[in-house]
């Protein structure tokens, strides 16, 4: 809705750096190409945008981040290998959000555009809005599970997964043999074991404890 063609969402472990090897990341819609060099460790650490952003202080475009981030005297020679990389995957308008959360969870946010857009404007102001309150419940999900021991059974597991994958309870079915309503049966069991409401928090517990991955 809000026209984006792309988007990334950062959480950062406390006290590290943006671009930190460690940073949980989800995103959606990058070309293939761009997902699979961000996610060599060294060429995400060349990434200058997050730490700049979140230090900035406010949502900001690619494109006046970029600009400042280049009039530095103490510019990384790696980071115009970045911008460079960028442009070449088609990654030229966007916008850098810094994301804030209690006991020290920071995180970021980027939505790419086809053409430039009002850092000010509605849509963005929107996003904005959106990526807070989204951050705030994340990390709320994150606190209240550190010290959750939880067992699931070997079918529980498997709907899990399906669920992380953005599988419906339909085509979670097909893919297990099961009817959708056994599926939806697995579903309410899991949100009352991980203590929550909905497909998005089951996720996120079930990344930071373990019981899958990303």
């Amino acid at each position: 809705m809000s026209g984006a063609t792309c988007y990334s969402y950062h959480l950062t472990p406390r006290f590290q750096r943006q671009n930190s090897a460690n940073v949980q990341m989800c995103s959606e819609g990058y070309p293939e190409t761009w997902t699979d060099i961000y996610s060599d460790p060294a060429f995400r650490e060349s990434d200058p945008m997050p730490d700049f952003v979140v230090g900035y202080g406010a949502p900001m475009t690619w494109s006046d981040a970029i600009a400042q981030i280049r009039a530095k005297p103490d510019t990384p020679p790696g980071t115009e290998r970045f911008f460079e990389a960028m442009k070449d995957h088609g990654l030229v308008h966007g916008i850098g959000i810094p994301l804030y959360g209690p006991n020290c969870r920071d995180g970021y946010a980027a939505f790419c555009f086809d053409e430039e857009v009002d850092v000010n404007g509605e849509k963005v102001e929107t996003l904005v809005r959106m990526m807070n309150t989204a951050h705030r419940r994340i990390v709320e999900l994150l606190d209240d599970c550190e010290q959750a021991n939880i067992g699931l059974s070997e079918r529980e597991h498997e709907v899990l997964e399906r669920i992380a994958e953005g599988c419906s309870n339909a085509e979670i079915a097909l893919r297990l043999g099961i009817s959708p309503e056994t599926v939806g049966t697995y579903v309410k069991r899991l949100y009352e074991k991980l203590d929550t409401h909905d497909r998005i928090g089951a996720t996120v517990k079930g990344l930071k404890l373990g019981l899958i991955y990303a």
